[in-house]
């Protein structure tokens, strides 16, 4: 379900996906804004931090919010399920959110940077 703004807005070319997600969603064939049907659309870089800090509450939420789509999002989950990554990636994706908000620089937990994410 996209929103209106996922429809009309097509984020800066300089969005990076933080490398531990691109890794965990290539184990499925997912590239973030391939060309794929199944591939995830990003609208909002704010959805790596909710991913991270989260995992499948903030996939589902952003995606609810409109922060991505994806055309086949059945073909999308059925391939994050088919290589059991909800199981597999909460201890890296847990671990790599710990790491970015002890850099001194991160504007995840950081107040004089950023608010929390």
């Amino acid at each position: 379900m996209a929103s209106s703004k996922s429809a009309s807005y097509s984020p800066p070319g300089d969005i990076k996906t933080p490398v531990v997600l691109e890794q965990i969603l290539q184990q499925a064939g997912i590239t973030v804004n391939g060309t794929q049907p199944w591939d995830m659309q990003m609208h909002d870089p704010i959805v790596f931090d909710r991913i991270l800090h989260t995992w499948s509450l903030g996939l589902g939420e952003s995606y609810m919010d409109g922060q991505w789509d994806c055309q086949r999002l059945d073909e999308f989950f059925c391939r994050l399920m088919r290589h059991d990554l909800d199981e597999s990636v909460q201890g890296l994706a847990k671990s790599d959110f710990f790491m970015k908000s002890l850099a001194p620089n991160s504007s995840i937990c950081n107040p004089r940077i950023g608010r929390f994410k």
